[in-house]
């Protein structure tokens, strides 16, 4: 009886110690898959090889599992795509279908590219079930790959004779761009509230857009030595008052920046200011102080942009006042003598003859010697 039971622990011992080393094999061998915090497609410009009605495939990137993309039907097989802005290292993609939905399987593979022209398969063609249990999801993990695209192939799906994804999310570690350099605005590795679309600005590609008061985009960057840096912010906007914020990962405001009316929303201008960064790898946020923008990137460059001084305003030279030359007074034009009215000479009454008999020294002149 003894030798039986210590036959018995002796076996016990072996099959634990076995099923200890099958573990830990498996754990070593399959090794732990880590993801980003953060859905690197999450509002990144998508497209796709057609969609039915109004099931657009804009909807697999919005954040809302409610809402859904449906390829054209019967004619698989069907793509959809994510442009993450910049190159990422990506290493696990999440689908999902509403919540609501019954129990199906979609065959599809993942496929990622630098450039959008040559692509490597990132995990090859399979069966995946979504199950109305499990919340619709599927899960599918990859070694990590740098690629700035990522594609879905989708050949079967057990329940419609077409591609259907509500959710299409890319996790992984983004890869930090340099500073000095231009970081585009549309590779920021976590946002809130805001779009992107196409830009007319030169280099094309895409801008963000859609900004709000509250909005943010976080940026990783990788700062190559400790200084301060002129930062331009390449901006359009057709709104008065505009503003917006860069802040450190502890949100201290570096800089704000008052963004121009440039009369139109792809009418672009390039906002310049200073900050102080320090270095190595680290995380920048632009915040949306007061809402109204559009932002096609940032770059920046060692040294500061000199504050302009202002021009005086020239003092205008006084215009000398000519001293006026003294008008000689005029010679009083005389007064004209009045001509005197002639005395008219009375015309004396003739004395009329003394009648015959008359004193005739009456009254006439007569002088005496005294």
């Amino acid at each position: 009886m003894t030798v039986q039971q210590n036959a018995f622990n002796k076996k016990s011992l072996v099959a634990i110690a076995l099923a200890i080393v099958l573990i830990f094999v498996q754990f070593s061998y399959f090794p732990k898959v880590t993801s980003a915090a953060t859905n690197l497609a999450l509002g990144k410009a998508i497209t796709a090889s057609g969609h039915a009605d109004v099931y657009v495939e804009t909807n697999t990137n919005d954040g809302n599992q409610a809402t859904y993309w449906e390829s054209t039907n019967n004619a698989f097989p069907q793509w959809v795509r994510v442009d993450l802005g910049t190159a990422n290292s990506v290493n696990q993609v999440v689908l999902k279908l509403p919540t609501g939905w019954g129990t199906r399987t979609e065959t599809l593979s993942v496929m990622g590219s630098t450039n959008d022209s040559t692509y490597t398969t990132l995990a090859a063609s399979a069966t995946y079930t979504f199950n109305s249990a499990g919340s619709n999801t599927v899960t599918i993990n990859f070694t990590g790959t740098s690629v700035r695209y990522v594609k879905l192939n989708v050949t079967a799906n057990s329940a419609w004779p077409a591609a259907q994804l509500s959710e299409f999310e890319v996790y992984g570690t983004p890869i930090s761009a340099a500073i000095p350099g231009k970081v585009e605005a549309e590779s920021y590795a976590a946002m809130s509230g805001i779009q992107t679309e196409s830009t007319s600005d030169t280099g094309a590609g895409l801008n963000v857009g859609w900004t709000d008061t509250g909005d943010w985009m976080d940026y990783a960057v990788n700062v190559q030595s400790a200084g301060t840096y002129t930062v331009g912010f390449r901006v359009a906007s057709g709104s008065t008052g505009s503003q917006l914020q860069l802040k450190n990962a502890a949100g201290t405001v570096l800089t704000t920046v008052t963004v121009p009316n440039t009369a139109g929303w792809q009418s672009w201008t390039t906002v310049n200011a200073n900050v102080s960064l320090a270095a190595g790898s680290q995380t920048l946020r632009v915040y949306v102080s007061n809402t109204g923008f559009n932002l096609n990137w940032l770059n920046f460059t060692t040294g500061t942009t000199p504050t302009p001084t202002a021009t005086p305003t020239p003092t205008a030279t006084p215009t000398a006042t000519p001293t006026p030359t003294a008008t000689a007074t005029p010679t009083a034009t005389p007064t004209p003598t009045t001509t005197p009215t002639p005395t008219s000479t009375p015309t004396p009454t003739p004395t009329g003859t003394p009648p015959p008999g008359s004193n005739l020294a009456l009254n006439k002149p007569i002088v005496a010697s005294s």
